[in-house]
């Protein structure tokens, strides 16, 4: 039944004051997701989470025809389908939560 307080201890891990920058690979087209959310790839918008606003995303082709994997940093957040015109959001749970 302690106070919060009482159980407070510092991180051991350092926090960045800035986070480094995101680089894609040559296989990737970059787009900036703009403030509301929304991307443009190849004529047609596609609206992606707004916590993306401002930051570079990297698109890439799956292996089918028409469906591309959205990637923030290393991790995939979307799929895009060009046949549809839809956004699919991808969902996970992470390990390290």
């Amino acid at each position: 039944m302690a106070v919060p307080a009482t159980r407070y201890r510092p991180s051991a891990r350092a926090f960045p004051e800035t986070m480094p920058p995101i680089e894609y690979g040559a296989s990737h087209q970059v787009r900036r997701v703009q403030k509301l959310g929304w991307i443009s790839f190849r004529g047609s918008g596609f609206r992606l989470p707004k916590a993306f606003a401002g930051y570079p995303v990297g698109i890439v082709p799956t292996t089918l025809d028409g469906i591309w994997n959205v990637i923030f940093a290393s991790r995939p957040i979307a799929q895009l389908d060009m046949r549809a015109g839809t956004v699919k959001t991808v969902t996970y749970v992470s390990e390290h939560l």
